[in-house]
């Protein structure tokens, strides 16, 4: 019982790294730096949009206007590595 639940702990914490893995490869696309950071904060570091305009030192309308900047960014990059992968 101990040793599975430490197989499946490992099976998991596998499954997290290759995800960040693959999100900062992704993120790494992205040609604007505030952007990127933005993305990293928010989907690796889940960091709230409040710690995130801090960290950026700007408002949090700013925020979230910059986090559909990146989205609309994010997006062609996100549908070619999709489509890389199948």
């Amino acid at each position: 019982e101990k040793i599975d639940l430490e197989r499946e702990l490992m099976h998991d914490l596998d499954l997290y790294i290759t995800w960040r893995q693959e999100l900062s490869q992704l993120f790494d696309q992205v040609d604007d730096g505030r952007h990127r950071l933005l993305l990293e904060y928010r989907y690796i570091d889940g960091l709230t949009f409040e710690k995130i305009a801090d960290k950026l030192d700007c408002t949090l309308r700013n925020i979230h206007r910059l986090h559909q900047e990146t989205l609309k960014e994010l997006l062609p990059i996100w549908t070619a590595a999709k489509a890389a992968n199948q």
